[in-house]
């Protein structure tokens, strides 16, 4: 089934459920669309221009687990360095963290009381947890054998401490990335938070303690930083 949903044409596998979103600027611009058994072509015009695009059909998936009551806000694959197996990572607003194998499967989950989950990064075996109240969570991933589904296991390790208990403000993105000094291996951990702020952490594994090294307020005209990322 071809169709238009706001900005985007939608291709929806009814006997799959996978379901492909393309960019193409609105339904009410589309000139042409036509399909085989192996691709899709359609043409629309947008900003005076035509554009005719050829897609493959069979190249999008859909993981419809289940596993979360109510909007999955962050998702975020896991890849060990010395292994090319994948994991898939998400949180949910009902304080849900569910970790899934590539094939779909839930592996293990772990629910967070009176937090809403906002973003999630991971520098495996560490995955680190944005949310409300100013809840940055960090856990580990246990692998007991090369990724295998049966041998996972999420340890929780660590909470960063609330910089202002008197201010309510949320997590909304968080990226990291490792680094050693003088021998000393830590995690860097940037955050965008809903009070304009960017704040930048630094968390030791060997004594599971965080450094604030610096906080930027406000960047952004009093606005919710909804994306941060680390160029490295």
């Amino acid at each position: 089934i071809y169709y238009f949903y706001q900005k985007c044409l939608v291709v929806q596998c009814l006997a799959t459920g996978s379901i492909q979103k393309i960019p193409c600027g609105g339904g009410h611009r589309l000139w042409r669309i036509s399909s085989d058994c192996n691709s899709f072509t359609f043409a629309f015009i947008i900003n005076r221009t035509l554009t005719v695009n050829r897609v493959p059909l069979g190249k999008s998936k859909s993981l419809r687990c289940g596993s979360h009551g109510k909007e999955i806000r962050c998702a975020s694959l896991v890849t060990a360095s010395d292994d090319p197996s994948e994991l898939l990572i998400s949180g949910s607003e009902d304080g849900l963290l569910s970790l899934k194998s590539s094939s779909g499967n839930i592996v293990r989950n772990l629910r967070f009381q009176n937090v809403s989950i906002k973003c999630v990064s991971t520098c495996f075996p560490h995955v680190f947890v944005g949310g409300s109240n100013q809840s940055i969570e960090v856990l580990k991933i246990i692998d007991g054998g090369g990724l295998n589904d049966n041998q996972l296991y999420l340890n929780h390790l660590a909470s960063c401490p609330k910089s202002n208990a008197n201010v309510e403000t949320r997590v909304l993105s968080i990226d990291c990335v490792r680094r050693t000094v003088d021998e000393t291996e830590s995690i860097i951990i940037l955050t965008g938070h809903s009070d304009a702020s960017i704040r930048i952490h630094e968390f030791v594994e060997r004594d599971l303690t965080f450094n604030l090294l610096l906080v930027l307020k406000p960047v952004h005209q009093d606005r919710c930083v909804q994306q941060v990322r680390i160029i490295s």
